[in-house]
């Protein structure tokens, strides 16, 4: 291995390195859209949170039996069909010109509107003084009438508007893998304790 270069290892404070200049007409990341007087009116952020919940209605119980029930201590119950929801948070904030949001009416008549929330920001403004600051954040919730036997096909990504074109948002199972929340001994490697020596393939193996 080479030796690293003398000097710090970081710039020093008061340095800027120079990556890129992106401007509030970059056509390319479409990220800003023009207000009522024809001006680049670009957003600062664009944050939407969709989550997905699915309710399977199935309770655990304590089994009261000193000897538990089949040598199990829980019983679980349920007492009604899966029915999801889908909680959708977001939060957006644009210069010279109110943010686009979503209308909160989906053309998909499968989803019920349950709950609507809006929380508009303190209105600010720029040192030029001529510059207002627009934020507004928000929360949907909606009811599936007939849910998917797999959760996973009724949720998706969201897309802000400024990004344009068509992309696939859908998600579904063939995405779905075992092995990255639990312990599959086929997938995993065999990492060694501390102080052992290390597996092949990692540093110092």
């Amino acid at each position: 291995m080479s030796a690293l270069p003398p000097g710090p290892l970081f710039p020093p404070v008061g340095t800027f390195i120079k990556f890129g200049t992106i401007t509030p007409d970059n056509v390319n990341g479409q990220f800003a859209e023009l207000d009522q007087d024809g001006q680049p009116s670009p957003f600062t952020d664009y944050i939407v949170r969709n989550r997905f919940e699915s309710d399977k209605h199935v309770y655990m119980m304590g089994v009261t039996s000193p000897g538990g029930l089949n040598g199990q201590a829980a019983a679980f119950v349920q007492f009604s069909v899966p029915t999801l929801l889908w909680i959708a948070d977001w939060t957006c904030a644009r210069w010279l010109n109110k943010p686009i949001i979503q209308d909160v009416n989906l053309p998909d008549t499968d989803w019920v509107l349950l709950d609507e929330h809006y929380e508009p920001g303190q209105l600010m403004m720029a040192p030029d003084g001529n510059s207002p600051f627009f934020r507004i954040s928000g929360t949907f919730v909606y009811g599936k009438k007939n849910p998917s036997s797999a959760t996973i096909n009724d949720i998706n990504f969201a897309r802000p508007p400024h990004i344009k074109g068509d992309i696939d948002r859908t998600v579904s199972s063939q995405i779905l893998q075992q092995g990255i929340i639990n312990i599959v001994n086929s997938t995993l490697r065999n990492i060694p304790n501390p102080g052992q020596g290390a597996a092949p393939g990692f540093p110092g193996g």
